[in-house]
């Protein structure tokens, strides 16, 4: 059985952890306004970002837990997606935006 001292501390993590979220979350989004993608899926541990015109292009963020964030982000010119898993926030939050970025300026000609 838990104390009340390991149950505060548990939900005291908990919150962090949410709250750490809530800021990735928050930097990505801004990334696809920037970019005119629409989210598609809004739940606490799981966005899907879509682009308004095609409904095979999508990046997802599905969070299992702390250390298991699974990303999946479209494969340029087909309708497949990547999907690998981050166990850090960050380094998800990264991942994606970078892939975004590098998928927008695939599509305006000025990555060679």
């Amino acid at each position: 059985m838990y104390s009340p001292d390991a149950m505060l501390e548990t939900q005291q993590k908990q919150k962090q952890q949410n709250d750490l979220s809530n800021v990735v979350l928050t930097i990505l989004q801004e990334q696809f306004i920037k970019y005119n993608w629409e989210i598609n899926i809004s739940q606490p541990l799981h966005i899907v970002y879509k682009k308004p015109d095609n409904d095979y292009i999508f990046f997802e963020w599905n969070q299992q837990n702390t250390n298991n964030i699974f990303v999946s982000v479209p494969i340029i010119n087909c309708n497949y997606q990547y999907v690998t898993h981050f166990k850090d926030y960050f380094l998800a939050c990264e991942y994606i935006k970078n892939r975004l970025y590098d998928y927008e300026n695939m599509h305006k000609g000025s990555i060679i």
